[in-house]
């Protein structure tokens, strides 16, 4: 942080920058507290991006195996997804600019999905 406020005094316009060291202080911190949590618990949190990931591709990779008809119902889902928030989008049906970042938001998240189960149905 002391480098955003060295940053914020030198440009006070440089926005996008002290926005990257802001949002990596949180995921540094964040991971701190996973790591922190799994030497005191044994268990992560499961709340730093990179072991949400982690975390998806385990369920689905045991959904695959064990269960492919629902995996790829899971598949499926996640497309009608994508289309009915995308459709929500183009048709202007959100209350407010927050619902509609709510959305684009959904959409990334299956889209995100959809890609990774397209990995491992190609693995």
């Amino acid at each position: 942080m002391i480098e955003a406020d060295q940053a914020l005094d030198q440009d006070p316009n440089s926005y996008e920058n002290i926005k990257k060291l802001v949002e990596n202080d949180i995921r540094n911190k964040l991971g701190f507290k996973e790591l922190q949590n799994f030497n005191d618990t044994g268990n992560f949190l499961w709340k730093h991006t990179i072991l949400k990931d982690h975390k998806i591709r385990d369920e689905l990779t045991r959904l695959k195996k064990k269960y492919p008809e629902k995996f790829l119902n899971e598949y499926v889902n996640a497309d009608k997804n994508i289309t009915r928030y995308q459709s929500k989008i183009n048709n202007e049906k959100f209350k407010s600019e927050d619902e509609k970042l709510q959305f684009e938001n959904h959409i990334q998240k299956y889209k995100d999905k959809k890609v990774l189960m397209i990995d491992l149905l190609n693995e």
